[in-house]
Order: C-alpha cells, then structure tokens, then sequence
C-alpha cells in the first residue's frame, strides 16, 4: 500500500476472524467506481495473526493466584497438544486440511484458547470468538471513558500504535473508523485516541452500523466526541460522493455540522448527499479473503435492505436509506457472483439479507446454473409457501445452496399467530423435509418466552423441534427480548425506561419475559436434541458453515465405556502436585480443574492406563468415570469393546469451573428489567 490514498479506513478489533464485515468493502466498492481511493486496515485480522503466532511467548500474564499459574499452563499445555501448529499459517494449513468434524472443533479451540491465553496478561478482558467480556458495559459512557483510562497504556494499545505507524498516513488524508458491532467500541475510541497522538494533523471520521443505531444527533455522541472530527450516520457512500465532489475538503463539511460538547461534529447522510446512490459490489480481493480463518473465500453479500414481509412484531430489523437506491442493482450483484467465482475470487457467498424475496432467488440462481458456477452459498429466509414447492427447492440444490437459516420463532401456532409471523406450521415440517431430501442443512432460531405463550406452546415447540419430520439439522434458542421500538412493545404500550441513574450513555432499551422455569425449558431441549440427533455443522460463523458444508465427515460418536475399556489422563491436562489440583482448559470457563483428595486419586493414573474395573476397585463408579470422560480429564480408548457399563452410582467428583474469566460478562445489551 502507497500513501497517495484519499481515505485510510480502519476496522478495528471485532474477534471475528471467519468472514469480512460487508459495510466496509462495500463502501470500497462504490469509492473504486467514482474513482475516490480508499485504503482498507483490517485491525481485526491483524489481531487473531498476533494471538497466535506469538501465544507460546513469556506472555507476563497478571498473576494473582497460584490458580492463575496453573490456569496459564493449562492453556499451554492445550496448545502445546497442536505438534504441527506454530503459528498462524500452520493453523490455516490445518484447517484447509481439515476432513473430520472431531479435527475442525480442535482448529477452532486451537483459536478460542489462544485467545483466552493473550487475555491472561490483562486483568480485566477476555477476547473471544464474537467479542470481549469485560466488567465495562459498552452502553454506559463512563464505563467507555474508564476502559479507555485503563488500557490505554497496555499490550493491546501498544500493538494497535504499532499498526498506525506502519499505515503511512500522510497530511490531509482523512482517516476513517468503522464501528459496526458494540464489540468495536472500545478499540474504535482506543484507535481514534492514538490517531490523534500521532497523526494530529489528519482529520478523522467515525460511522458504521453502531453509529447508525445509537447516535442521531451532536449531543449523543458521547466519549466518541473527544477523539474524531466528524461523526457520520447513515450511507457512507453519501460521504464518500461528498468528499470527491469536493476534493478531500472536509472542512466543508464540518461548516454545517451539527456540534457537539466535544471535539467532533455530527451529521447525518441526507445532509451530506441530496442524490440517490446506486448500491455497489463490494471492493474485496482474493487476497483479502485469503487473510480471514476459513478454508475457503467466504464473501458477504445482500440483495435487498428488508425482510420483504416486514410484520413480524418482536423484529427491529428496519432499515431507512434516504441517499441509496431503495432497490439494489440486482443484475449487477449477480454478474459480480458469477463473474468472481468463475476467477476463484470467491468459493462461497453468504447473503445476510433477513429474507431474499423469492423471484431473485430464482433468477440468482438460473443464472448459476447457466454459467456453471460451482459455489457454495447460503442465506436466511421464511417458511414461506414457494419453499413447499420441491422444483424450487431442487432448484437451490442444484445451484449450490448448503444451508438456509430460517426463523421459525416457534412450533406452536397459537405463537405464530401472536407474533404475526405469517407462517403456516404445516408447511414448516414439509420445507424441512424438502431441504433433507435434497442436502441442504437447515437451521433455525426460535425463540420462548414471547407474550401471550403458555407452558403448552413451549411444550409443542419442543416437540416440533425433537420431532423426526420436522426437526432442523441445528436450532438456536434464545430468550424472547422485547425492544423498545418493536411493534409488540408499541401494541403493548410498556414505557421501556432507559435512565440510568449513575451514568449518561446510549441505550438499547428492553424488557424480558423469561424466568428459571424457561431457561430450564431451554435448556432441557438442547440436551435432548443433541442427544437424539448429534447435531450437524454447529454455526460458530457464517464462514465455517458455507465453508465446511458437506466436507466434512461425521465423527462425534456417543460416549460409551466398556469392561475392556482403555483409560488414561488425557494429554492437556495440568497437574499441580504442590497444590493438589490438576485442571484443563475448557472454552466455556477457561479452565476445569479438581482439587484435593479427588484430584489425588486421578493422579494415581499419571504414567499408566487402567481398564474400568481397576478404576472402580480403588473408589469411583461409572457415573463418576463418564463425568470425567465427558469433561476430558480422562481419555477413553475402545479397542474390540464388549460388555457395555450403565451408569451407576452416585457421582463422586466435584469440579471446579472458570477462575479468571468467571466473572466477566459480555454486555452485549441493555437490560431494563
């Protein structure tokens, strides 16, 4: 890269190291057309390559505890099991390898326990796959302004100035940051704060999907304020088109701001550009692609800006665009599909629109097959009519659809009713039999707790889901929220307060139905599921999903231990003899570990293997040996297994779960209830 660039643009850490954001090289795409360059910094790329090709260093972690120490060596010793694993590349190397689902779920450990180990040199932070946990809530701006305080003389800044200093920014360029998740946040202002440090000269933009959500006017900037020059909501390729029409100058553009209490201005999109823009292909390289941990190019994309039934009443999902085109150039985006998988820019798409309405579907789709395109790809949709129709559906196979996400919400029609969601159950159990039939996996999301369901809607629920006819390959099931600005809160009229009355900030103001009884309902059906239907391509990402599809083969076999069973300590795991406690890392918790007399009588295994029977004359039971298998303290190998042993006996072991990252907590949003 030259400095001769327009713009320099900054993606700053997100901990999503699968797929790129689409907003970002979007904008690239419509600046390339107009011919205003733009230079993209994917800090969030460069941060995962740092993680891993330097987690085996002296990694001075904040030490308080001997836990601590052994918690430290845990993760090492996790990573240490990877003989063939290095450093970033290797681990790339592995995943394009990769062939078995057992093989893919180490790879992606590998990442969450190398980022887990970076996290130990700070007090208060986890970085993880989607985000960080942290005591500091994005939505409070004293907590912004104390996180910033704290870290900014850390690790992390230290490697985000190195990053700056390589970017040879040069005078008059302007400097833009894209804040597209909360997660971003923090680093964004930690960004904008060193920009300001080292290149004072050069005038800096906030926008993306947060600013659009959160801030409308100058006086709700918040911490932002102090560290950027003009913060722009809405389309950026509305600032975009400005800034070529007037050379760069922003100072234009600052003279009919709106101001703020700090340093930086505000301006929306239909203030900035009085013309309506055309929605551009995104400006993505092979090379690009090839950066993200995936084995194949997965590329974002979208056709459309809104779920074309738009009346679901729990959905926020509601995009207003005053300088875009209301409709994207279809045509265009389907040449641009056809055009970069023919080169090999691209293997996979993954459409983020809330539902593609079905007409471009099809057309997408024949134009594929036309040009024998041979890619993967996937997308959210309804349980809509068309989908019942097997042409259609044989249609998505053979065009190389792998996986649709739909939105069930619920397998009770009485729900589906309340929410309007539009959806005849009927045809629900038909389409997914359908997308079997014809390879293609189906998620979906359902949701309890929605006002007006009854333990008897659940229950159904529960059984669609468990059902042989209608059950997905996977299902998420989340709590019902109920936001602010949902049609459900507005029929309803609650007041959703969102005062705070020890700090200002932003606000996702929200009220929950759930209570125990349903986080157990929840709970009880994700264990039944897995165990019934050992559920396929779990969705850590996008990425992974479209990627793996149909690549890998199906490892995971139930537990089963046998009179003739081999037992051993399982490799990562840590002893501590001076403390009596042996531990191994765990993704959930950071680590698992037993102390004391019980982690004593493990410790008699070091060096040996021991067949059940042995095990169970010097004091544990069945129960207790499928409790340690099941939480990888103990290994099991079945060589020509025969006489099976049941589950007996009250179990013996008490484990000990998480120790420095117990307590953190994603505030991913505001709860008012």
């Amino acid at each position: 890269m030259t400095s001769k660039a327009n713009m320099k643009y900054i993606i700053p850490p997100a901990c999503e190291p699968t797929v790129p954001l689409l907003g970002p090289y979007q904008i690239a795409g419509y600046a390339e057309k107009i011919g205003y360059k733009m230079e993209i910094y994917n800090f969030n790329n460069l941060l995962l390559r740092e993680i891993v090709d330097n987690h085996l260093s002296e990694y001075s972690a904040v030490v308080e505890n001997e836990l601590d120490k052994v918690e430290v060596l845990s993760y090492m010793k996790f990573l240490g099991s990877f003989e063939k694993i290095n450093n970033y590349r290797d681990l790339k190397r592995e995943l394009m390898n990769c062939t078995t689902t057992k093989d893919y779920w180490r790879l992606i450990d590998y990442i969450r326990c190398s980022y887990d180990l970076y996290s130990m040199k700070f007090k208060n932070l986890r970085f993880r796959l989607d985000g960080v946990d942290s005591p500091y809530r994005w939505n409070i701006w004293n907590d912004i302004e104390r996180f910033i305080e704290e870290f900014y003389q850390s690790d992390i800044c230290d490697l985000m100035r190195q990053w700056i200093e390589t970017m040879d920014i040069c005078d008059n360029q302007v400097i833009g940051i894209n804040i597209t998740f909360e997660s971003q946040l923090f680093f964004a202002i930690m960004v904008c704060k060193l920009l300001n440090e080292i290149h004072s000269n050069n005038k800096i933009i906030v926008g993306g999907g947060f600013v659009n959500s959160f801030i409308n006017s100058g006086d709700s900037i918040g911490p932002i304020a102090k560290y950027c020059d003009l913060v722009n909501s809405g389309e950026g390729e509305a600032l975009i088109w400005f800034l070529k029409e007037n050379n760069n100058n922003l100072q234009v553009l600052l003279d009919k701001s709106e101001k703020s209490e700090g340093k930086a201005c505000y301006i929306p999109a239909e203030k900035v550009c009085d013309k309506k823009i055309s929605v551009c292909p995104p400006a993505i390289t092979r090379q690009d692609l090839d950066e993200y941990f995936s084995p194949l190019r997965v590329l974002p994309l979208r056709f459309t800006y809104q779920c074309y039934w738009g009346k679901c009443k729990f959905c926020t999902d509601r995009e207003y665009h005053s300088c875009l085109d209301s409709k994207y150039n279809v045509d265009e985006m389907i040449d641009f599909c056809v055009k970069n998988a023919n080169k090999r820019n691209i293997d996979c798409i993954y459409f983020l629109d809330s539902a593609i309405p079905i007409p471009i579907m099809k057309t997408f789709c024949k134009k594929l097959i036309e040009n024998d395109v041979k890619i993967k790809w996937g997308t959210n949709a309804r349980f809509d009519p068309p989908f019942v129709d097997e042409d259609f559906i044989k249609l998505l196979a053979e065009a190389g659809c792998v996986f649709i996400k739909f939105g069930l919400e619920s397998g009770s029609q009485h729900v589906l009713d309340l929410m309007d969601k539009g959806t005849k159950i009927n045809n629900v159990s038909t389409i997914i039999q359908l997308c079997r039939k014809h390879d293609i996996l189906v998620h979906t999301y359902i949701m309890f707790a929605f006002p007006g369901e009854t333990d008897e809607d659940r229950i159904e629920t529960m059984n669609f889901i468990l059902d042989e006819k209608s059950h997905p390959d996977n299902y998420n099931c989340s709590e019902f929220i109920m936001y602010g600005n949902s049609l459900i809160a507005k029929e309803l009229n609650y007041k959703l307060d969102s005062e705070d009355t020890e700090d200002e900030g932003w606000h996702s103001a929200s009220y929950s139905f759930s209570n125990q009884h349903i986080k157990e309902q929840i709970h009880t059906l994700r264990m039944a599921f897995d165990e019934k239907y050992s559920p396929a391509d779990v969705l850590v990402s996008t990425g992974h999903t479209i990627a793996m599809a149909k690549s890998l083969k199906r490892s995971g076999k139930k537990i089963a231990l046998y009179r003739n069973s081999i037992i051993k300590i399982d490799e990562s795991v840590v002893i501590d003899y001076d403390n009596h406690i042996i531990s191994k890392w765990r993704r959930r918790d950071g680590i698992v570990y037993l102390k004391d007399k019980y982690a004593e009588l493990i410790m008699q295994l070091v060096g040996r293997s021991f067949n059940p029977l042995e095990l169970i004359a010097v004091g544990l039971n069945t129960n207790t040996l499928y409790e340690l298998i099941n939480e990888g303290v103990l290994e099991l190998i079945n060589d020509n297994p025969e006489g099976i042993l049941d589950y007996e006996g009250e179990n013996k072991i008490v484990f000990n779960y998480g120790n420095r990252f117990n307590s953190l907590k994603w505030y991913g949003y505001y709860d008012n209830n």
